[in-house]
């Protein structure tokens, strides 16, 4: 991290004003060092005179480690400042040069074993900073850059710490001297599906709210009430919300929320157009009242969203997923990181693995009734 210690950017004040989220409680220190920091002028004092150690070699998966074991079973959260760069040891990479891009499967693996079975909710805060400095790329060739580079902080710890501090964030980011102002962000937060009902409603035209029982999620009508408020009154709709704070505990652009939203009724896949209705705050759609129930039997309606990649980590300028040697070429140099797609992917499945949690973000199944 010594080039964005040596650069002229916010670096050092980004991270100041991180400690101070949590004033008084939040330290400091290098993971190469033993000195323990507890003021956040301190630390901006230490990193300015170049007092704050950087040297060592440092596995990005054995730092995790470290990090892990002050959080995992306490109330606690840790920061991990990071440049992501997922890398085996000097001796490895020394053995066949090519070790970074051969084994990025295994490096992603060795991510993942940090977080299994640990009960840890991750947050990745994506920022940028002037970098002025060393840059070592897959090989461990390197040379002196100078230019603008992504960093990351990642807030590790419980599911209900890392919530908090999400929250905490949101609000300091309102005021404009704040300066820990991520410009991307991926939350791992929610190992079970987000279940929270929608609204329902009967009719388009004049539409009126049909309760839903807390307990068998049962939606029961009348459908001459629901055919009377629907535009086309001999085929009436239901029109159906999904609020967004169900979506709270992560940064998802309702863009991004409504491509992978899926729809099924009665088991099958149900085509519908979904839209952002501002006024609710909600992503809404509607379906026809006749696929749905008869007076027999009884209709489902489930409303999924899997778990995706948001469209950031993976474009181009953010995420090097080969080879990083243009990066040694000054006038090439750019803010990407070596294998990041791969390292996001790594703490997903650790979090979020798909032997013990869920494939999808949400997932709620309404049963409908006609009366």
């Amino acid at each position: 991290m010594l080039g964005y210690v040596k650069g002229s950017g916010d670096f050092n004040y980004v991270l100041a004003d991180l400690m101070n989220v949590y004033p008084n409680v939040t330290k400091a220190q290098a993971l190469n060092d033993t000195e323990i920091i507890s003021q956040s002028k301190d630390l901006t004092t230490r990193l300015l005179s170049g007092k704050m150690t950087n040297g060592g070699e440092s596995l990005l998966n054995e730092g995790l480690k470290k990090i892990v074991s002050l959080v995992s079973g306490k109330d606690r959260i840790a920061f991990f400042v990071t440049d992501a760069i997922m890398s085996g040891s000097t001796s490895d990479i020394n053995q066949n040069p090519r070790y970074n891009i051969d084994q990025k499967q295994n490096l992603m693996h060795d991510i993942s074993n940090v977080f299994l079975g640990k009960n840890l909710a991750v947050s990745v805060y994506r920022l940028m900073s002037d970098f002025n400095g060393p840059y070592y790329c897959f090989d461990n060739e390197f040379r002196n850059i100078h230019t603008q580079r992504a960093y990351y902080v990642l807030a590790i710890g419980s599911p209900g710490v890392v919530v908090h501090f999400k929250q905490q964030l949101d609000e300091r980011k309102k005021d404009k001297l704040f300066k820990f102002k991520p410009i991307n962000e991926i939350h791992f937060i929610d190992n079970q599906p987000i279940n929270k009902r929608p609204y329902v409603y009967g009719g388009d035209v004049n539409p009126f709210t049909l309760p839903i029982d807390s307990q068998y999620h049962l939606v029961s009508f009348d459908s001459k009430k629901v055919d009377n408020a629907s535009s086309n009154k001999l085929f009436g709709v239901f029109k159906v919300s999904v609020p967004l704070d169900a979506f709270s505990n992560y940064s998802l652009s309702p863009k991004e929320l409504i491509k992978q939203m899926k729809v099924y009724a009665n088991g099958t896949p149900y085509t519908t157009n979904l839209t952002l209705d501002s006024l609710t705050h909600s992503i809404s759609f509607k379906v026809d009242r006749q696929v749905l129930p008869t007076k027999t039997d009884n209709g489902t309606l489930r409303i999924v969203v899997p778990y995706f990649t948001p469209e950031w980590i993976d474009n181009p300028g953010i995420s090097i997923n080969g080879d990083d040697h243009y990066m040694l070429n000054p006038a090439e140099a750019d803010a990407s990181t070596f294998l990041f797609s791969y390292f996001i992917q790594g703490i997903k499945n650790g979090v979020v693995p798909q032997n013990q949690g869920s494939l999808y973000i949400y997932d709620s199944t309404l049963y409908f009734m006609e009366k």
